[in-house]
């Protein structure tokens, strides 16, 4: 099975790496940072694992309830640990990539059904599992102010054909005109 397991992950990242054109370098660094925070084994990183990586990042505001919501978002087959293609999603949030991959890695991570479109129920979920932590990038006061109607509206901005589904052309489009908030809800590194 660990061996089947490693192959199965080893196709995921190759995926990955191909749907995000990143380069053997790219891939070798965030899968060795991967690694390099998987206590137990080396297939799957837990809360733990993944908190000490933020640590290491220097991201010293996650309080537990942060570090879990941000955990559960990017727990994306809800198995309560971090892959290695999951992991790294994240971390090239973190780090230097083009806006135009890190749009798409946050459009899958919000896409949890993997349907190539983006449903009102998905983008609340990632919304009140992040942003009541930080209703200000949404322009609430705290986050009690952050609700359903709040993100019904943002929901109708970005589904600009009004189909109530969000492609991951009108997202990138979005992300691209209204300003990267849905990014950094998961800190995403943007240059100025």
């Amino acid at each position: 099975m660990g061996s089947r397991l490693a192959k199965q992950q080893k196709e995921e990242i190759n995926k990955l790496v191909t749907k995000l054109s990143l380069s053997d370098e790219d891939r070798d660094y965030t899968v060795d940072t991967f690694r390099k925070f998987c206590r137990f084994n080396m297939k799957t990183m837990s809360r733990d694992d993944f908190k000490d990586f933020l640590a290491m990042m220097n991201m010293t505001s996650y309080n537990e309830l942060l570090i879990s919501a941000v955990f559960q978002v990017l727990d994306t087959n809800a198995d309560g640990e971090l892959s290695a293609s999951e992991f790294i999603k994240y971390f090239i949030l973190l780090i230097r990539f083009p806006v135009a991959t890190k749009v798409q890695i946050v459009f899958d991570i919000i896409d949890r059904d993997s349907s190539g479109c983006i449903e009102l129920a998905e983008i609340r979920r990632y919304y009140h599992d992040l942003a009541t932590s930080r209703a200000y990038l949404v322009g609430a006061r705290d986050s009690r102010q952050l609700t359903d109607r709040d993100i019904d509206k943002l929901f109708s901005q970005i589904d600009s054909d009004s189909n109530k589904k969000v492609d991951a052309k009108e997202f990138e489009q979005h992300a691209r005109t209204s300003g990267p908030e849905l990014l950094q809800l998961l800190d995403a590194y943007i240059e100025d």
